[in-house]
C-alpha cells in the first residue's frame, strides 16, 4: 500500500483550509460490495470510495463547501476555489461513521457534528467521517438503523438515520418513508442504555433499550400510556477502518471576530487564534478523520 500525499490548498478565507483534508479519514467505512453468494456465505465488504469537498466563493467573500451532489453543481464550477479534501458522501448513513453539516451562519459557516435544532428533517450531511478517540461509543449508534416497533395488535417497520456526539443523540426518520414527518426530538446514550425521544403528528413517545452486540432492543411507550410495546433494531455491519494515520482535526477560532479556522493536528496559528483541547475530530473532524491529505494509490 502506498500514499499519495497531497499539496494542500491556500485560501484568503482563514475560517475554511485545506486542514480539512482530514475528511480522506472517512474511507473507514463500508459499503457492501456485492450480494451474498448463497445463504450462509459471509457478505463481502469494500471501503467507500472517497470524493472531492469542493470550497466555492460566494458574495460578499463567504466560502461554502459543495459535492458533486449539489444541485447546480456544474454552475457552480466557475466558482471554485479548488478541492478542499476528501472525504465519504453519499446519501446514505454509513455505519459507525458520524455525519458532517455545513450550518449556515451571518458571516460565516461552520461544520458540526449536529444539525440545527428544529431543522434535523430538511439539513442533509455535508460528509461523514469517523468520531474522535474519546467517543467509542458513537460508532455504536452512528448509521441507519431499521427497526420493529410491536403492540399487541400490529407492528410497525421504520427507519432510523442517528447520529451522536457526546452522549446526546440527534437525527432523523428516513425521509423516503410515511414516518419523514416524525421527529427524532431527543435522546442520550450512555453505557450502552438508549433514551429516545421522537414525536410523530400529535403524539409524542419514549423508546429507551440497550446496545448489544450491534444491535438494540426494548420498550416504548406513549407519554400519555395510553400505548406501549416492545422494539428491536439492527443496521448493517460496518468494516474495520483503514491502515493509516490517524490525524486530529481542530477548529480555531479568532477572538476578536469569532472566525473560524479548521486545521490539523500540528499546524501552528498566531496569537490572536485559540484553539480547544478537544478536536472537532480525527481526520475526521470533531470527528477524527482519517488523514485526507493521504489517499490511497495502487
Amino acid at each position: 500500500m502506498k500514499f499519495l500525499v497531497l499539496p494542500l490548498l491556500q485560501t484568503d478565507s482563514p475560517a475554511w483550509t485545506a486542514a480539512l483534508l482530514l475528511a480522506t479519514g472517512c474511507v473507514a467505512q463500508a459499503q457492501p460490495s456485492q450480494p451474498a453468494a448463497s445463504a450462509g456465505s459471509e457478505r463481502q465488504w469494500a471501503p467507500f470510495p472517497l470524493e472531492p469537498v469542493f470550497r466555492i466563493k460566494e458574495a460578499a467573500g463567504k466560502y461554502r463547501f459543495v459535492t458533486r451532489q449539489e444541485v447546480n453543481f456544474e454552475k457552480l464550477k466557475p466558482q471554485f476555489t479548488g478541492s478542499a479534501f476528501l472525504a465519504v458522501v453519499t446519501n446514505g448513513w454509513p455505519t459507525g461513521l458520524v455525519p458532517i453539516f455545513a450550518v449556515e451562519k451571518s458571516q460565516r459557516i461552520e461544520l458540526r457534528r449536529r444539525s440545527l435544532s428544529g431543522e434535523e428533517n430538511t439539513s442533509e450531511p455535508l460528509f461523514f467521517a469517523l468520531p474522535p478517540d474519546d467517543e467509542p461509543d458513537a460508532t455504536r449508534i452512528a448509521g441507519r438503523w431499521e427497526c420493529r416497533a410491536t403492540r399487541a395488535d400490529s407492528k410497525n417497520f421504520l427507519v432510523w438515520e442517528l447520529t451522536v456526539e457526546m452522549e446526546k443523540i440527534s437525527g432523523r426518520f428516513d425521509q423516503g418513508t410515511e414516518y419523514r414527518v416524525a421527529y427524532v426530538v431527543g435522546g442520550m446514550f450512555r453505557s450502552n442504555r438508549l433514551d429516545l425521544r421522537v414525536e410523530y403528528l400529535q403524539d409524542k413517545y419514549v423508546l429507551v433499550g440497550d446496545w448489544r452486540e450491534g444491535k438494540l432492543n426494548g420498550d416504548w411507550h406513549r407519554t400519555d400510556d395510553e400505548e406501549r410495546g416492545t422494539w428491536e433494531a439492527t443496521r448493517e455491519p460496518g468494516a474495520p477502518p483503514p491502515r493509516g494515520e490517524l490525524v486530529a482535526l481542530y477548529e480555531w477560532r479568532r477572538l476578536s471576530d469569532n472566525a473560524r479556522h479548521y486545521a490539523v493536528e500540528g499546524e501552528k496559528m498566531t496569537a490572536d487564534w485559540e484553539r480547544p483541547t478537544r478536536p472537532l475530530c480525527r481526520d475526521q473532524h470533531d470527528c477524527t478523520l482519517l488523514r485526507a491529505s493521504f489517499i490511497k494509490k495502487d
